[in-house]
């Protein structure tokens, strides 16, 4: 079964989130944001080795990092969404330019899209499509010690949703995306977001006051 270790990187205070296989030493880190040093540290700390990072979209906050956690292991992949390929090298559309730098990351070698599988320890992590904050957001969902997940990256927080005034962003299909995609899973599949903490589908059901009634 796997697990999950969730820890706060960058100035924007993104989640990066480690999954991982107990027993075995490979992880899928999602989001690595813009503090390689920490994420590889805590990789370290949990001996474990990633076979594949994933941006949940390529905004700077969760690809800041990208090229330094990329050079330090051999073989590590970069997986995203089509939609976004180009994003990644451009600091106008993956945002960088607000925080006055210009940050660059390599494009995803993998791209991963709707029903879309990766495989870690003999489990396996179905790639959710979930637009809106931007076009190319994905999720992904598995099954782990404490139940039912989605990484869902900026789509759903606790007590908020993702932005939709930034380069790509489309509220209408944030809000399609929000009711169809996460709010239809299970009361009690837990949402690890693209920041704070985590929470539920059934709570954001009773709370959030941007979906109660949707």
């Amino acid at each position: 079964m796997l697990e999950v270790s969730s820890i706060v990187v960058g100035e924007l205070a993104a989640n990066c989130c480690i999954i991982f296989s107990p027993g075995t030493s490979e992880a899928v880190v999602v989001d690595c944001g813009g503090d390689a040093d920490r994420v590889a540290g805590t990789l370290a700390d949990l001996d474990l080795t990633p076979v594949l990072l994933v941006s949940t979209h390529a905004h700077v906050d969760h690809i800041g990092g990208n090229e330094d956690l990329l050079v330090r292991y051999d073989g590590l992949e970069l997986a995203g969404h089509p939609a976004e390929a180009e994003w990644y090298s451009r600091p106008s559309m993956n945002l960088s330019y607000f925080l006055g730098r210009s940050v660059q990351s390599p494009a995803p070698s993998r791209l991963l899209d709707e029903g879309d599988t990766v495989e870690l320890g003999g489990e396996k992590l179905t790639v959710m499509h979930l637009p809106g904050h931007s076009p190319g957001s994905i999720g992904l969902a598995f099954d782990c010690s404490d139940g039912s997940v989605v990484v869902a990256g900026d789509t759903l927080f606790a007590g908020g949703i993702g932005r939709t005034d930034l380069h790509g962003g489309d509220s209408e299909t944030l809000m399609q995306t929000i009711h169809k995609r996460l709010l239809s899973l299970p009361d009690d599949t837990i949402i690890f977001p693209g920041h704070g903490p985590q929470t539920t589908v059934g709570t954001e059901q009773e709370t959030n006051p941007f979906v109660v009634g949707l």
